[in-house]
């Protein structure tokens, strides 16, 4: 799996597979451990908007409450994690900062943090806090406060108000985010290789797994596997199912459970699947709607429903600006795909001949604002218009009929 493909990841976690090796003099750091007497370059928006800077890391977490974000370029949830701690930062002033670390091409980064208007200092690249830091998973967050090591956890870990106990000098109950390096193989699968033999096909499902997260296929010479760590029962779904997010409908009487909101690892799962080098896609994907359906004992499978929309429609026909923006099928894909799914229900759908590009800004946002949507089309005579239409959407049922709509 190359970087790019983490664009279509929708899960609260990533997989970070390009760990580097650590140099000899670098230990990893733990919690309780003092913050390391390093240096980090080109560090953009630290002193100015223009230029990159160089940031003492000490210096940086004198009297405040540090976290830092890692992330990845391609990482969905991580540039909603950046963002949200962006947005605590402003709610906490001179008490809490958040550095964002994104892996990735140093110029599509800023790309990226340019056209999201990030106003926050951050580091494209890799630095030396990968190897004191090493991690498997992203979003990675390690909280730096008083000199030392405080915490280090997922993103769900850093709400405003575990944030603000912090500051008031009380002691959160923090789950500690422990990853693997490298993801172990398991023996099986080391004695298919030791005896030469053929793995014609293996499905596994366990409960959580500490210190794994994210999606991981990868191809060998004979055969081809998924695996997903620590998802929700909807979010395998997701994985089996080329939908946009907002296409799933759950009409399961146990919701909560097979949503998990709350990420309660008593409902994250993991889940392998290996078939033969030959299966295509499509067939791998009915394999994991299968396997889903028997072990959860639940029904998930595909519709067409009329359902309420957006269409985006009318448009000027010349191209009115030269702003590297966005195509309108694109701003309609990402307005479909909000970086938290769950709380979001409108779907929108392109049916304008308008070919020019959008200047971007800060789009998902709108999704959630039809307003600022309507007077961010209007300068192109497009408008968002409600209607309904015959959709494809995925069900997951069961013998009860509780709609919840994504």
């Amino acid at each position: 799996m190359n970087k790019k493909q983490l664009l279509f990841i929708w899960p609260l976690l990533c997989v970070y597979f390009s760990v580097k090796a650590q140099p000899d003099a670098i230990l990893p750091l733990k919690i309780g451990d003092s913050i390391p007497d390093i240096t980090l370059t080109e560090v953009y928006h630290y002193l100015d908007q223009e230029t990159t800077s160089s940031l003492p890391l000490r210096d940086f977490c004198k009297g405040v409450l540090v976290i830092l974000d890692f992330g990845g370029l391609y990482c969905q949830p991580c540039i909603a994690s950046a963002e949200h701690l962006q947005r605590l930062t402003k709610t906490l002033p001179g008490k809490f900062r958040v550095l964002p670390l994104v892996a990735g091409d140093k110029k599509l980064v800023k790309l990226l943090a340019d056209r999201r208007k990030w106003a926050m200092p951050y580091v494209a690249g890799s630095t030396l806090l990968d190897s004191y830091f090493p991690h498997w998973s992203i979003p990675h967050l390690v909280w730096l406060y008083q000199g030392k090591v405080l915490a280090i956890t997922s993103a769900h870990e850093a709400t405003e108000t575990q944030i603000e106990a912090v500051l008031q000098g009380q002691i959160p109950h923090f789950m500690e985010k422990r990853d693997l390096i490298a993801r172990p193989k398991d023996r099986l699968e080391d004695l298919i290789t030791q005896r030469q033999a053929v793995l014609l096909g293996q499905s596994t499902f366990t409960g959580y797994l500490n210190g794994l997260g994210g999606r991981d296929p990868y191809i060998t010479n004979t055969h081809i596997q998924y695996n997903f760590d620590n998802f929700s029962v909807l979010d395998l779904y997701r994985q089996a199912v080329p939908l946009l997010p907002n296409r799933f409908i759950l009409e399961a009487a146990d919701s909560l459970h097979i949503r998990n909101d709350l990420r309660d690892t008593s409902f994250a799962y993991c889940y392998q699947l290996i078939g033969p080098l030959a299966t295509d896609k499509a067939q791998m994907h009915q394999k994991m709607i299968s396997d889903f359906n028997s072990q959860f004992g639940i029904y998930g499978h595909y519709e067409e429903r009329d359902l309420p929309c957006y269409t985006i429609c009318g448009g000027k026909s010349i191209l009115i600006s030269s702003d590297p923006g966005l195509t309108l099928d694109e701003l309609v894909f990402s307005l479909n795909q909000p970086f938290n799914p769950s709380i979001h229900t409108k779907r929108f759908i392109n049916e304008s001949t308008y070919r020019g590009r959008i200047p971007t800004g800060t789009l998902e946002p709108l999704a959630h604002d039809l307003p600022a949507l309507q007077k961010a089309l209007a300068p192109f005579g497009l408008q968002a218009i409600p209607v309904t239409r015959r959709l494809r959407v995925f069900v997951v049922s069961d013998t009860n009929n509780h709609s919840i709509h994504f």
